[in-house]
């Protein structure tokens, strides 16, 4: 199911599930995986009866954008076209993604972002800080790629 995105952060927004919390509270690091912009990874659903794992994923696109070389929080903040080879580092003590992006001066330098920031929150807000996410940009699925 397609769903929107949101970005940027600060307040409290209400959702069933909880308040802004992390991604990687509802999802597996060991499972998460960058293809081009998508970032993927095996997340509890809300099915109580059938508790089990969904492969979750978002457009990372929608949601970064390439600041001068830097990677930055942005609604629609399109860094794909100025960032290639990207990949994530994912551990039990970072969740980063790591690009090569060009400068403003048209050079190339290494950009990441720490995606242990990423907030899931119930509705967009619009402000400046930490990447946020909504549930309702999330893509699911039973099974992932």
């Amino acid at each position: 199911m397609k769903r929107f995105f949101v970005t940027a952060l600060v307040a409290l927004a209400v959702s069933p599930r909880a308040l802004a919390q992390a991604f990687l509270n509802n999802c597996t690091w060991q499972t998460a995986m960058l293809v081009d912009s998508y970032l993927g990874a095996y997340c509890n659903n809300d099915n109580w009866e059938i508790y089990s794992y969904d492969w979750t994923w978002f457009d990372t696109s929608y949601c970064l954008m390439n600041s001068g070389g830097q990677l930055a929080p942005a609604s629609n903040g399109d860094y794909w076209r100025t960032c290639k080879g990207c990949s994530i580092r994912a551990s039990k003590t970072e969740f980063v993604i790591n690009c090569t992006c060009l400068t403003s001066s048209y050079k190339l330098t290494t950009a990441t972002y720490d995606l242990t920031n990423v907030r899931l929150v119930h509705q967009q807000i619009e402000s400046s800080g930490i990447m946020t996410v909504s549930w309702d940009a999330l893509n699911t699925s039973a099974t992932g790629p």
